[in-house]
């Protein structure tokens, strides 16, 4: 059997040279035939070998019913390939979807956002700036403002974040008011 072949293709080819031995003289048998099916096939159809040696007498199967069992077997794979290709052909269309959309450096909502919706290249606002303009480390323009209105959580003093002290973290209790 070629790679290419499909059953049908491939136990039609085995009959007619099983016809042309049989005008030659020469006694062919099913369970020859089957056998030589069988032994034909490609490694894809390997399990479904196994299993209707296991679960089959090869002497009394019919050339009918393997060839049932081994088409149905070959439009499961068929099937299965098919989806598995839909799938990937969806994949590549809406990976180039993404692309387009991210791509242009031109949108109107990256001009228009405001806020925490405002795109960036550093991945839409988790960047060391904005972080720094929350909390009132920076203006905008990168210039630093003062930090004296800023009281430390931890050690109470002004002028620093908690994530900036120097000493040692107090633990706190949940109902515990500052």
């Amino acid at each position: 059997m070629e790679p290419t072949e499909t059953v049908a293709q491939f136990v039609n080819r085995l009959t007619v040279l099983t016809n042309q031995m049989k005008s030659c003289g020469e006694a062919i048998t099913d369970s020859m035939k089957v056998e030589k099916v069988i032994m034909g096939l490609t490694p894809k159809f390997d399990n479904i070998v196994a299993a209707i040696e296991q679960s089959k007498n090869l002497d009394t199967l019919k050339l009918e019913q393997l060839i049932g069992s081994l088409e149905a077997h070959e439009l499961k794979l068929k099937n299965r390939d098919g989806v598995k290709k839909d799938e990937k052909e969806s994949e590549k269309a809406l990976f180039t979807q993404s692309q387009k959309k991210g791509s242009g450096g031109n949108e109107s909502w990256k001009k228009k956002g405001k806020g925490k919706w405002k795109s960036n290249k550093n991945g839409g606002g988790n960047s060391k700036q904005e972080s720094q303009k929350k909390r009132g480390e920076t203006d905008g323009k990168g210039k630093k403002k003062s930090k004296e209105h800023i009281q430390c959580y931890n050690c109470k003093k002004w002028g620093h974040f908690v994530d900036e002290c120097v000493n040692p973290k107090v633990p706190r209790k949940r109902n515990e008011e500052a």
